[in-house]
């Protein structure tokens, strides 16, 4: 039986980063049984991620699909990183992709995602929510009309809609994050929790420290006085 054909949608598969580790362990359980690809923004630095998240991803897993070269121009016109306009140049590289290669199955890792036609997106945040985290303004959203502008630009070069968006199969990393899903395109999702790759020894509840530990980046927007 051949194996099947799967698109795995990534802007950057680096080395730090929730989500990027997710993309990583995609790849990495999905390497074997599956013919992979991957359309991504930048190239792949394997020792770096495998190094980073514990995987054992190598050169030849998959085929990795590099955008256009003026893709990068593009982004580099930019006075600041846009996580949305990379997402959504992205989107539109996967798009071009399986209209060359049609494949089996198309799957956004780095949130919602419009393929044209229905796939899998994992959603971190739904980047159509609003509105967004104070932590993640910066002086230039409160310019008025700028940040309305610069999403309806980053949707013009997605090509998709919000009905696009809603065709997936929606996975969410938290209850919390199904219900902004929900809040949004008014659509169910399947709870998956990220991976937390290890070997946990079996220890009895009695002998258990009742704490906790957590992991992350060191901004704001993880709420570490909270924690």
């Amino acid at each position: 039986m051949s194996k099947k054909r799967v698109l795995i949608a990534h802007p950057r598969v680096s080395a730090t980063g929730g989500g990027n580790g997710l993309a990583a362990w995609v790849l990495e359980a999905l390497r074997e049984s599956c013919d992979l690809s991957l359309a991504t923004l930048q190239p792949v630095d394997y020792e770096a991620v495998n190094r980073s998240f514990g995987t054992s991803l190598q050169p030849g897993d998959f085929t990795v699909h590099p955008p256009p070269p003026h893709y990068q121009a593009f982004l580099r016109c930019f006075p600041t990183q846009g996580a949305l306009l990379e997402v959504c140049l992205n989107m539109r590289l996967a798009q071009t992709l399986d209209r060359r290669y049609h494949y089996d199955l198309l799957l956004g890792t780095q949130n919602e995602a419009d393929f044209h036609r229905r796939g899998i997106h994992y959603v971190h945040h739904p980047w159509v929510y609003l509105p967004r985290p104070k932590d993640e303004m910066r002086w230039f959203h409160y310019i008025p009309g700028a940040l309305s502008a610069y999403r309806l630009f980053c949707q013009r070069i997605s090509r998709g809609t919000n009905k696009g968006l809603r065709r997936n199969l929606s996975l969410a990393n938290s209850h919390f994050i199904a219900g902004r899903i929900r809040q949004v395109h008014n659509v169910d999702s399947v709870i998956l929790y990220p991976p937390v790759p290890g070997v946990f020894p079996e220890i009895p509840w009695e002998q258990r420290v009742p704490g906790f530990v957590a992991v992350g980046r060191i901004h704001s927007c993880k709420r570490w006085d909270m924690a």
